[in-house]
């Protein structure tokens, strides 16, 4: 009898508040969808092909970077002072330069950009930057004794400009953009992060650069941030990836270690733009119980206007030195294998 009664004032409770409890299931699924939507995936890569033997018979020794253009990969060899052409298959098509001190030589290339079949490239053992067509003919050289160049050697060449950190810190701006043409023809721009000394803030405002049109973006390579710049040189916004899984526990692991006025550790390795997409893929440093990994590609879409991290893939070895994109393809340099991996994404 009491069951019977308990469960008739039961049906009469949730009849009289079948609107709160109703109201409270609806907000209960839409905190859940929330909290799903803030969790970022990770994707697990495996390679679909990969070389570590070019079609020369030569070995892969020191590769710094890597740039897609007209479906082709161009890659820096440093050991062979070469940058290599290689197709979707991984097939080598053609070397450009070589090794030394001569006016079409290399030694030590760090940035790389193409822009209008014409190859940019530093060439920091010998204080200048190279210019190649695609075959490899040589189109000259701008010594660094012309160019303000910061500590970070990459760049940004497009439409006959280029971008690359300022060593001017003076001037508080972080990036200059001169003319390939007239040196002197110079434009510095660029918000500069200040630390603790002048030797840190010189070192630590290094940047990976791309053109997207009206805008340039700007990645740090030792902060958690993603800036744009119009084509004026005015920043837009900084996007701070700082509270994502993937970096956190990072920058949580570099402040604790013990700094040196001349160095700093960095928390992105490498960066490539995908302007068709517009996706920013950024390389990852990260310590996990102490052990050092470079295999996390955290994945930003920039296509809605918002800034807003899609995933992060994760690769099979320990530590990946740098990556570019052709088309559905991810290619990667494998440091732990000297090798280079193809991935389908």
């Amino acid at each position: 009898m009491l069951g019977v009664m308990g469960g008739q004032l039961i049906v009469k409770w949730v009849m009289k508040n079948k609107v709160q409890i109703l109201t409270g299931i609806v907000f209960s699924l839409l905190f859940s969808s929330c909290r799903e939507k803030d969790v970022i995936p990770i994707v697990e890569l495996h390679p679909q092909k990969s070389i570590e033997v070019l079609s020369d018979s030569s070995l892969f020794s020191k590769v710094r970077r890597m740039k897609a253009y007209q479906g082709d990969i161009f890659i820096t060899e440093v050991g062979r002072g070469q940058i290599l052409r290689l197709d979707a298959d991984l097939n080598l098509k053609n070397t450009i330069g070589g090794k030394g001190n001569g006016p079409t030589e290399m030694v030590e290339m760090e940035g790389l950009d193409i822009s209008g079949d014409t190859i940019a490239v530093f060439d920091v053992g010998n204080a200048r930057i190279q210019f190649y067509d695609l075959s490899g003919k040589h189109l000259g050289a701008i010594p660094f004794r012309d160019l303000p160049i910061g500590n970070k050697w990459d760049l940004s060449f497009c439409a006959g400009e280029i971008v690359c950190n300022n060593s001017r810190i003076a001037l508080d701006s972080a990036f200059v953009r001169m003319s390939v043409k007239d040196t002197s023809d110079k434009a510095f721009f660029g918000r500069l992060d200040r630390f603790d000394s002048e030797m840190q803030t010189y070192i630590r405002n290094g940047h990976f650069f791309f053109e997207d049109g009206e805008w340039l973006w700007a990645v740090s390579d030792n902060l958690p941030f993603l800036d744009r710049y119009d084509r004026f040189g005015n920043h837009v916004e900084r996007y701070d990836f700082s509270q994502l899984p993937v970096i956190k526990d990072a920058i949580a692991y570099v402040q604790i270690q013990q700094k040196k006025t001349n160095s700093y550790a960095t928390l992105i390795n490498g960066a490539c733009f995908d302007s068709e997409r517009k996706r920013m893929y950024l390389l990852c440093n990260s310590w996990i119980e102490g052990e050092f990994f470079r295999n996390r590609i955290l994945v930003l879409d920039l296509s809605s206007g918002k800034i807003q991290p899609e995933c992060v893939w994760k690769l099979p070895d320990d530590v990946y030195r740098t990556m570019c994109l052709v088309g559905d393809k991810l290619y990667v340099f494998n440091g732990s294998r000297c090798l280079i991996e193809r991935f389908g994404v």
